[in-house]
């Protein structure tokens, strides 16, 4: 095996143990809170629950008979709710089977382009040699030079958007995973770890940091730990908005941290959650092309400087 194919078996073996960590961190945390629950007392609550439907079934067919309506209409009104349920029941099966569907689809979509990835990956340096002899006899060598160039500072900014992501992703796993393990929120390592998948998609952290403390607290029964829970994450999620995630997408594409901010902004304007993905990394390839740009102008002021003396 090739230095290369060693390095790329190594890459996904990588991979595929902190996708296992992972599952097996959210297998764990739900295994234990299922253990951890009194099945007596879940069978108390809806049996309460039950009861409480009957009673309360009961309690408007008083009321409706009080104001004239028989019981004939009564079982009419029941009869169409139910037909309404069993509708709305249907809807939800063939909804559920689309989901399933869908979900299978992606997971055959993305076996195949980790298959075509490793491909790609093994045989990246013949691909990169086929395509460089193709520009060089397609263009001109003042033009192919300037694609050249252009394209590694793409491959530069983008490459490193994504590791600076990617890190700042691993922060918030583990700065909410200890926030809500401090103040004894339930499931606070699976809400620190989907924060942290969800920080690689603008919205979606904050909707699994909050959401999840929410839904764990109130599961729980404890408001004050809600409460106190959602100051932490709101803590947590400003710091990261302010400070973390642009120092570290700065330091990985060579950026002011303002340009990062400003560039955010801009593209969460004018494209939504697409503009917010390739913001930052566009933003920072106009950058260097710009630089390119004014020291390519200084070089040439300079040359007809040193030509007129």
């Amino acid at each position: 095996m090739s230095f290369r194919g060693l390095s790329v078996l190594i890459t996904y073996l990588i991979v595929a143990g902190c996708i296992f960590l992972i599952l097996s961190v959210i297998i764990s945390s739900v295994a234990n809170e299922i253990k951890l629950a009194d099945t007596d007392s879940l069978k108390n609550i809806a049996l309460s629950l039950l009861s409480s439907g009957k009673e309360f079934i009961k309690g408007i067919a008083s009321k409706l008979e009080q104001f004239g309506i028989k019981s004939a209409n009564i079982s009419e009104y029941q009869q169409k709710l139910l037909d309404w349920i069993n509708s709305s029941t249907t809807d939800i099966a063939t909804g559920a089977f689309s989901f399933v569907s869908n979900v299978g689809n992606a997971i055959s979509k993305f076996l195949i382009a980790m298959v075509l990835s490793i491909y790609v990956l093994i045989d990246l340096d013949n691909l990169k040699k086929y395509w460089q002899k193709a520009a060089a006899a397609l263009l001109r060598n003042r033009s192919y030079g300037a694609v050249s160039t252009f394209l590694k500072d793409a491959d530069d900014c983008f490459s490193g958007y994504i590791k600076g992501q990617f890190l700042d992703a691993c922060v918030m796993a583990v700065l909410v995973s200890v926030g809500l393990s401090i103040v004894n929120v339930k499931y606070s390592v699976l809400i620190g770890i989907l924060t942290g998948i969800g920080n690689l998609i603008p919205y979606v952290g904050p909707i699994f940091a909050y959401g999840g403390t929410i839904l764990a607290c109130v599961v729980d029964g404890d408001f004050k730990k809600m409460l106190i829970g959602l100051i932490v994450v709101l803590v947590i999620q400003g710091l990261d908005g302010n400070f973390i995630n642009p120092k570290l997408l700065s330091n990985s594409i060579s950026v002011n941290p303002i340009l990062v901010i400003i560039a955010l902004l801009i593209g969460a304007s004018t494209g939504g959650l697409m503009g917010m993905l390739v913001a930052v990394p566009v933003a920072a390839l106009v950058k260097k092309e710009f630089d390119r740009f004014i020291a390519w102008r200084e070089a040439k002021k300079l040359e007809k400087s040193g030509e007129m003396q």
